[in-house]
C-alpha cells in the first residue's frame, strides 16, 4: 500500500506540473513524432483554433461541398514553408489559387474557376472566412 501511495503521489505531481504548464502555454500544445516532442502553436481566429502543423505550415479548410452546382468544391487557406499565405479552391480535382491582383481563382494551367462556382454566395462567404485566417497569418 505504501508503494502504491508513492506512485500515486508521483503521478499526481507530474499531472499537476503538466496542467500548470498547459495553462501557461494555452496557445500551444506538445506533440510527438517518433518520441521527439515539439510545441505546436495555435492561431486564434475568433472562436476557432487552427493548429500549426509540425512542419510549420498552417492549413484550414473553410468550405467543403460535394455538389455545388454539380462541382465537388473545397476552399482552403494555408501558409506554406515559404511563409506566404494563399487561398485556393479545389474544384473537381483542380487547384485554383486566388490571385489578389485580378480577384480571380487561377489554376496552374491558366484556366479560371468556373463562373458559377466563383460567383456563388457560398464561395463568397467562404472567402470572407478565409480572409480572417489570411490576415491573422500574414
Amino acid at each position: 500500500m505504501r508503494k502504491f501511495n508513492k506512485i500515486l503521489s508521483l503521478v499526481m505531481t507530474v499531472l499537476l506540473i503538466y496542467l500548470s504548464a498547459a495553462s501557461i502555454y494555452a496557445d500551444s500544445v506538445l506533440v510527438s513524432e517518433k518520441g521527439d516532442f515539439k510545441r505546436v502553436e495555435f492561431a486564434n481566429i475568433g472562436e476557432e483554433l487552427s493548429p500549426l502543423s509540425a512542419n510549420g505550415c498552417y492549413s484550414k479548410t473553410v468550405y467543403k461541398e460535394s455538389d455545388l452546382y454539380g462541382y465537388d468544391v473545397r476552399m482552403d487557406v494555408e501558409q506554406g514553408g515559404s511563409g506566404l499565405v494563399n487561398i485556393h479552391v479545389h474544384c473537381n480535382g483542380v487547384k485554383y489559387t486566388y490571385d489578389f491582383s485580378s480577384g480571380t481563382y487561377i489554376a496552374d494551367n491558366g484556366r479560371t474557376l468556373p463562373n458559377k462556382v466563383a460567383n456563388s454566395s457560398q464561395i463568397g462567404s467562404a472567402f470572407n472566412k478565409a480572409m480572417k485566417y489570411y490576415n491573422a497569418w500574414s
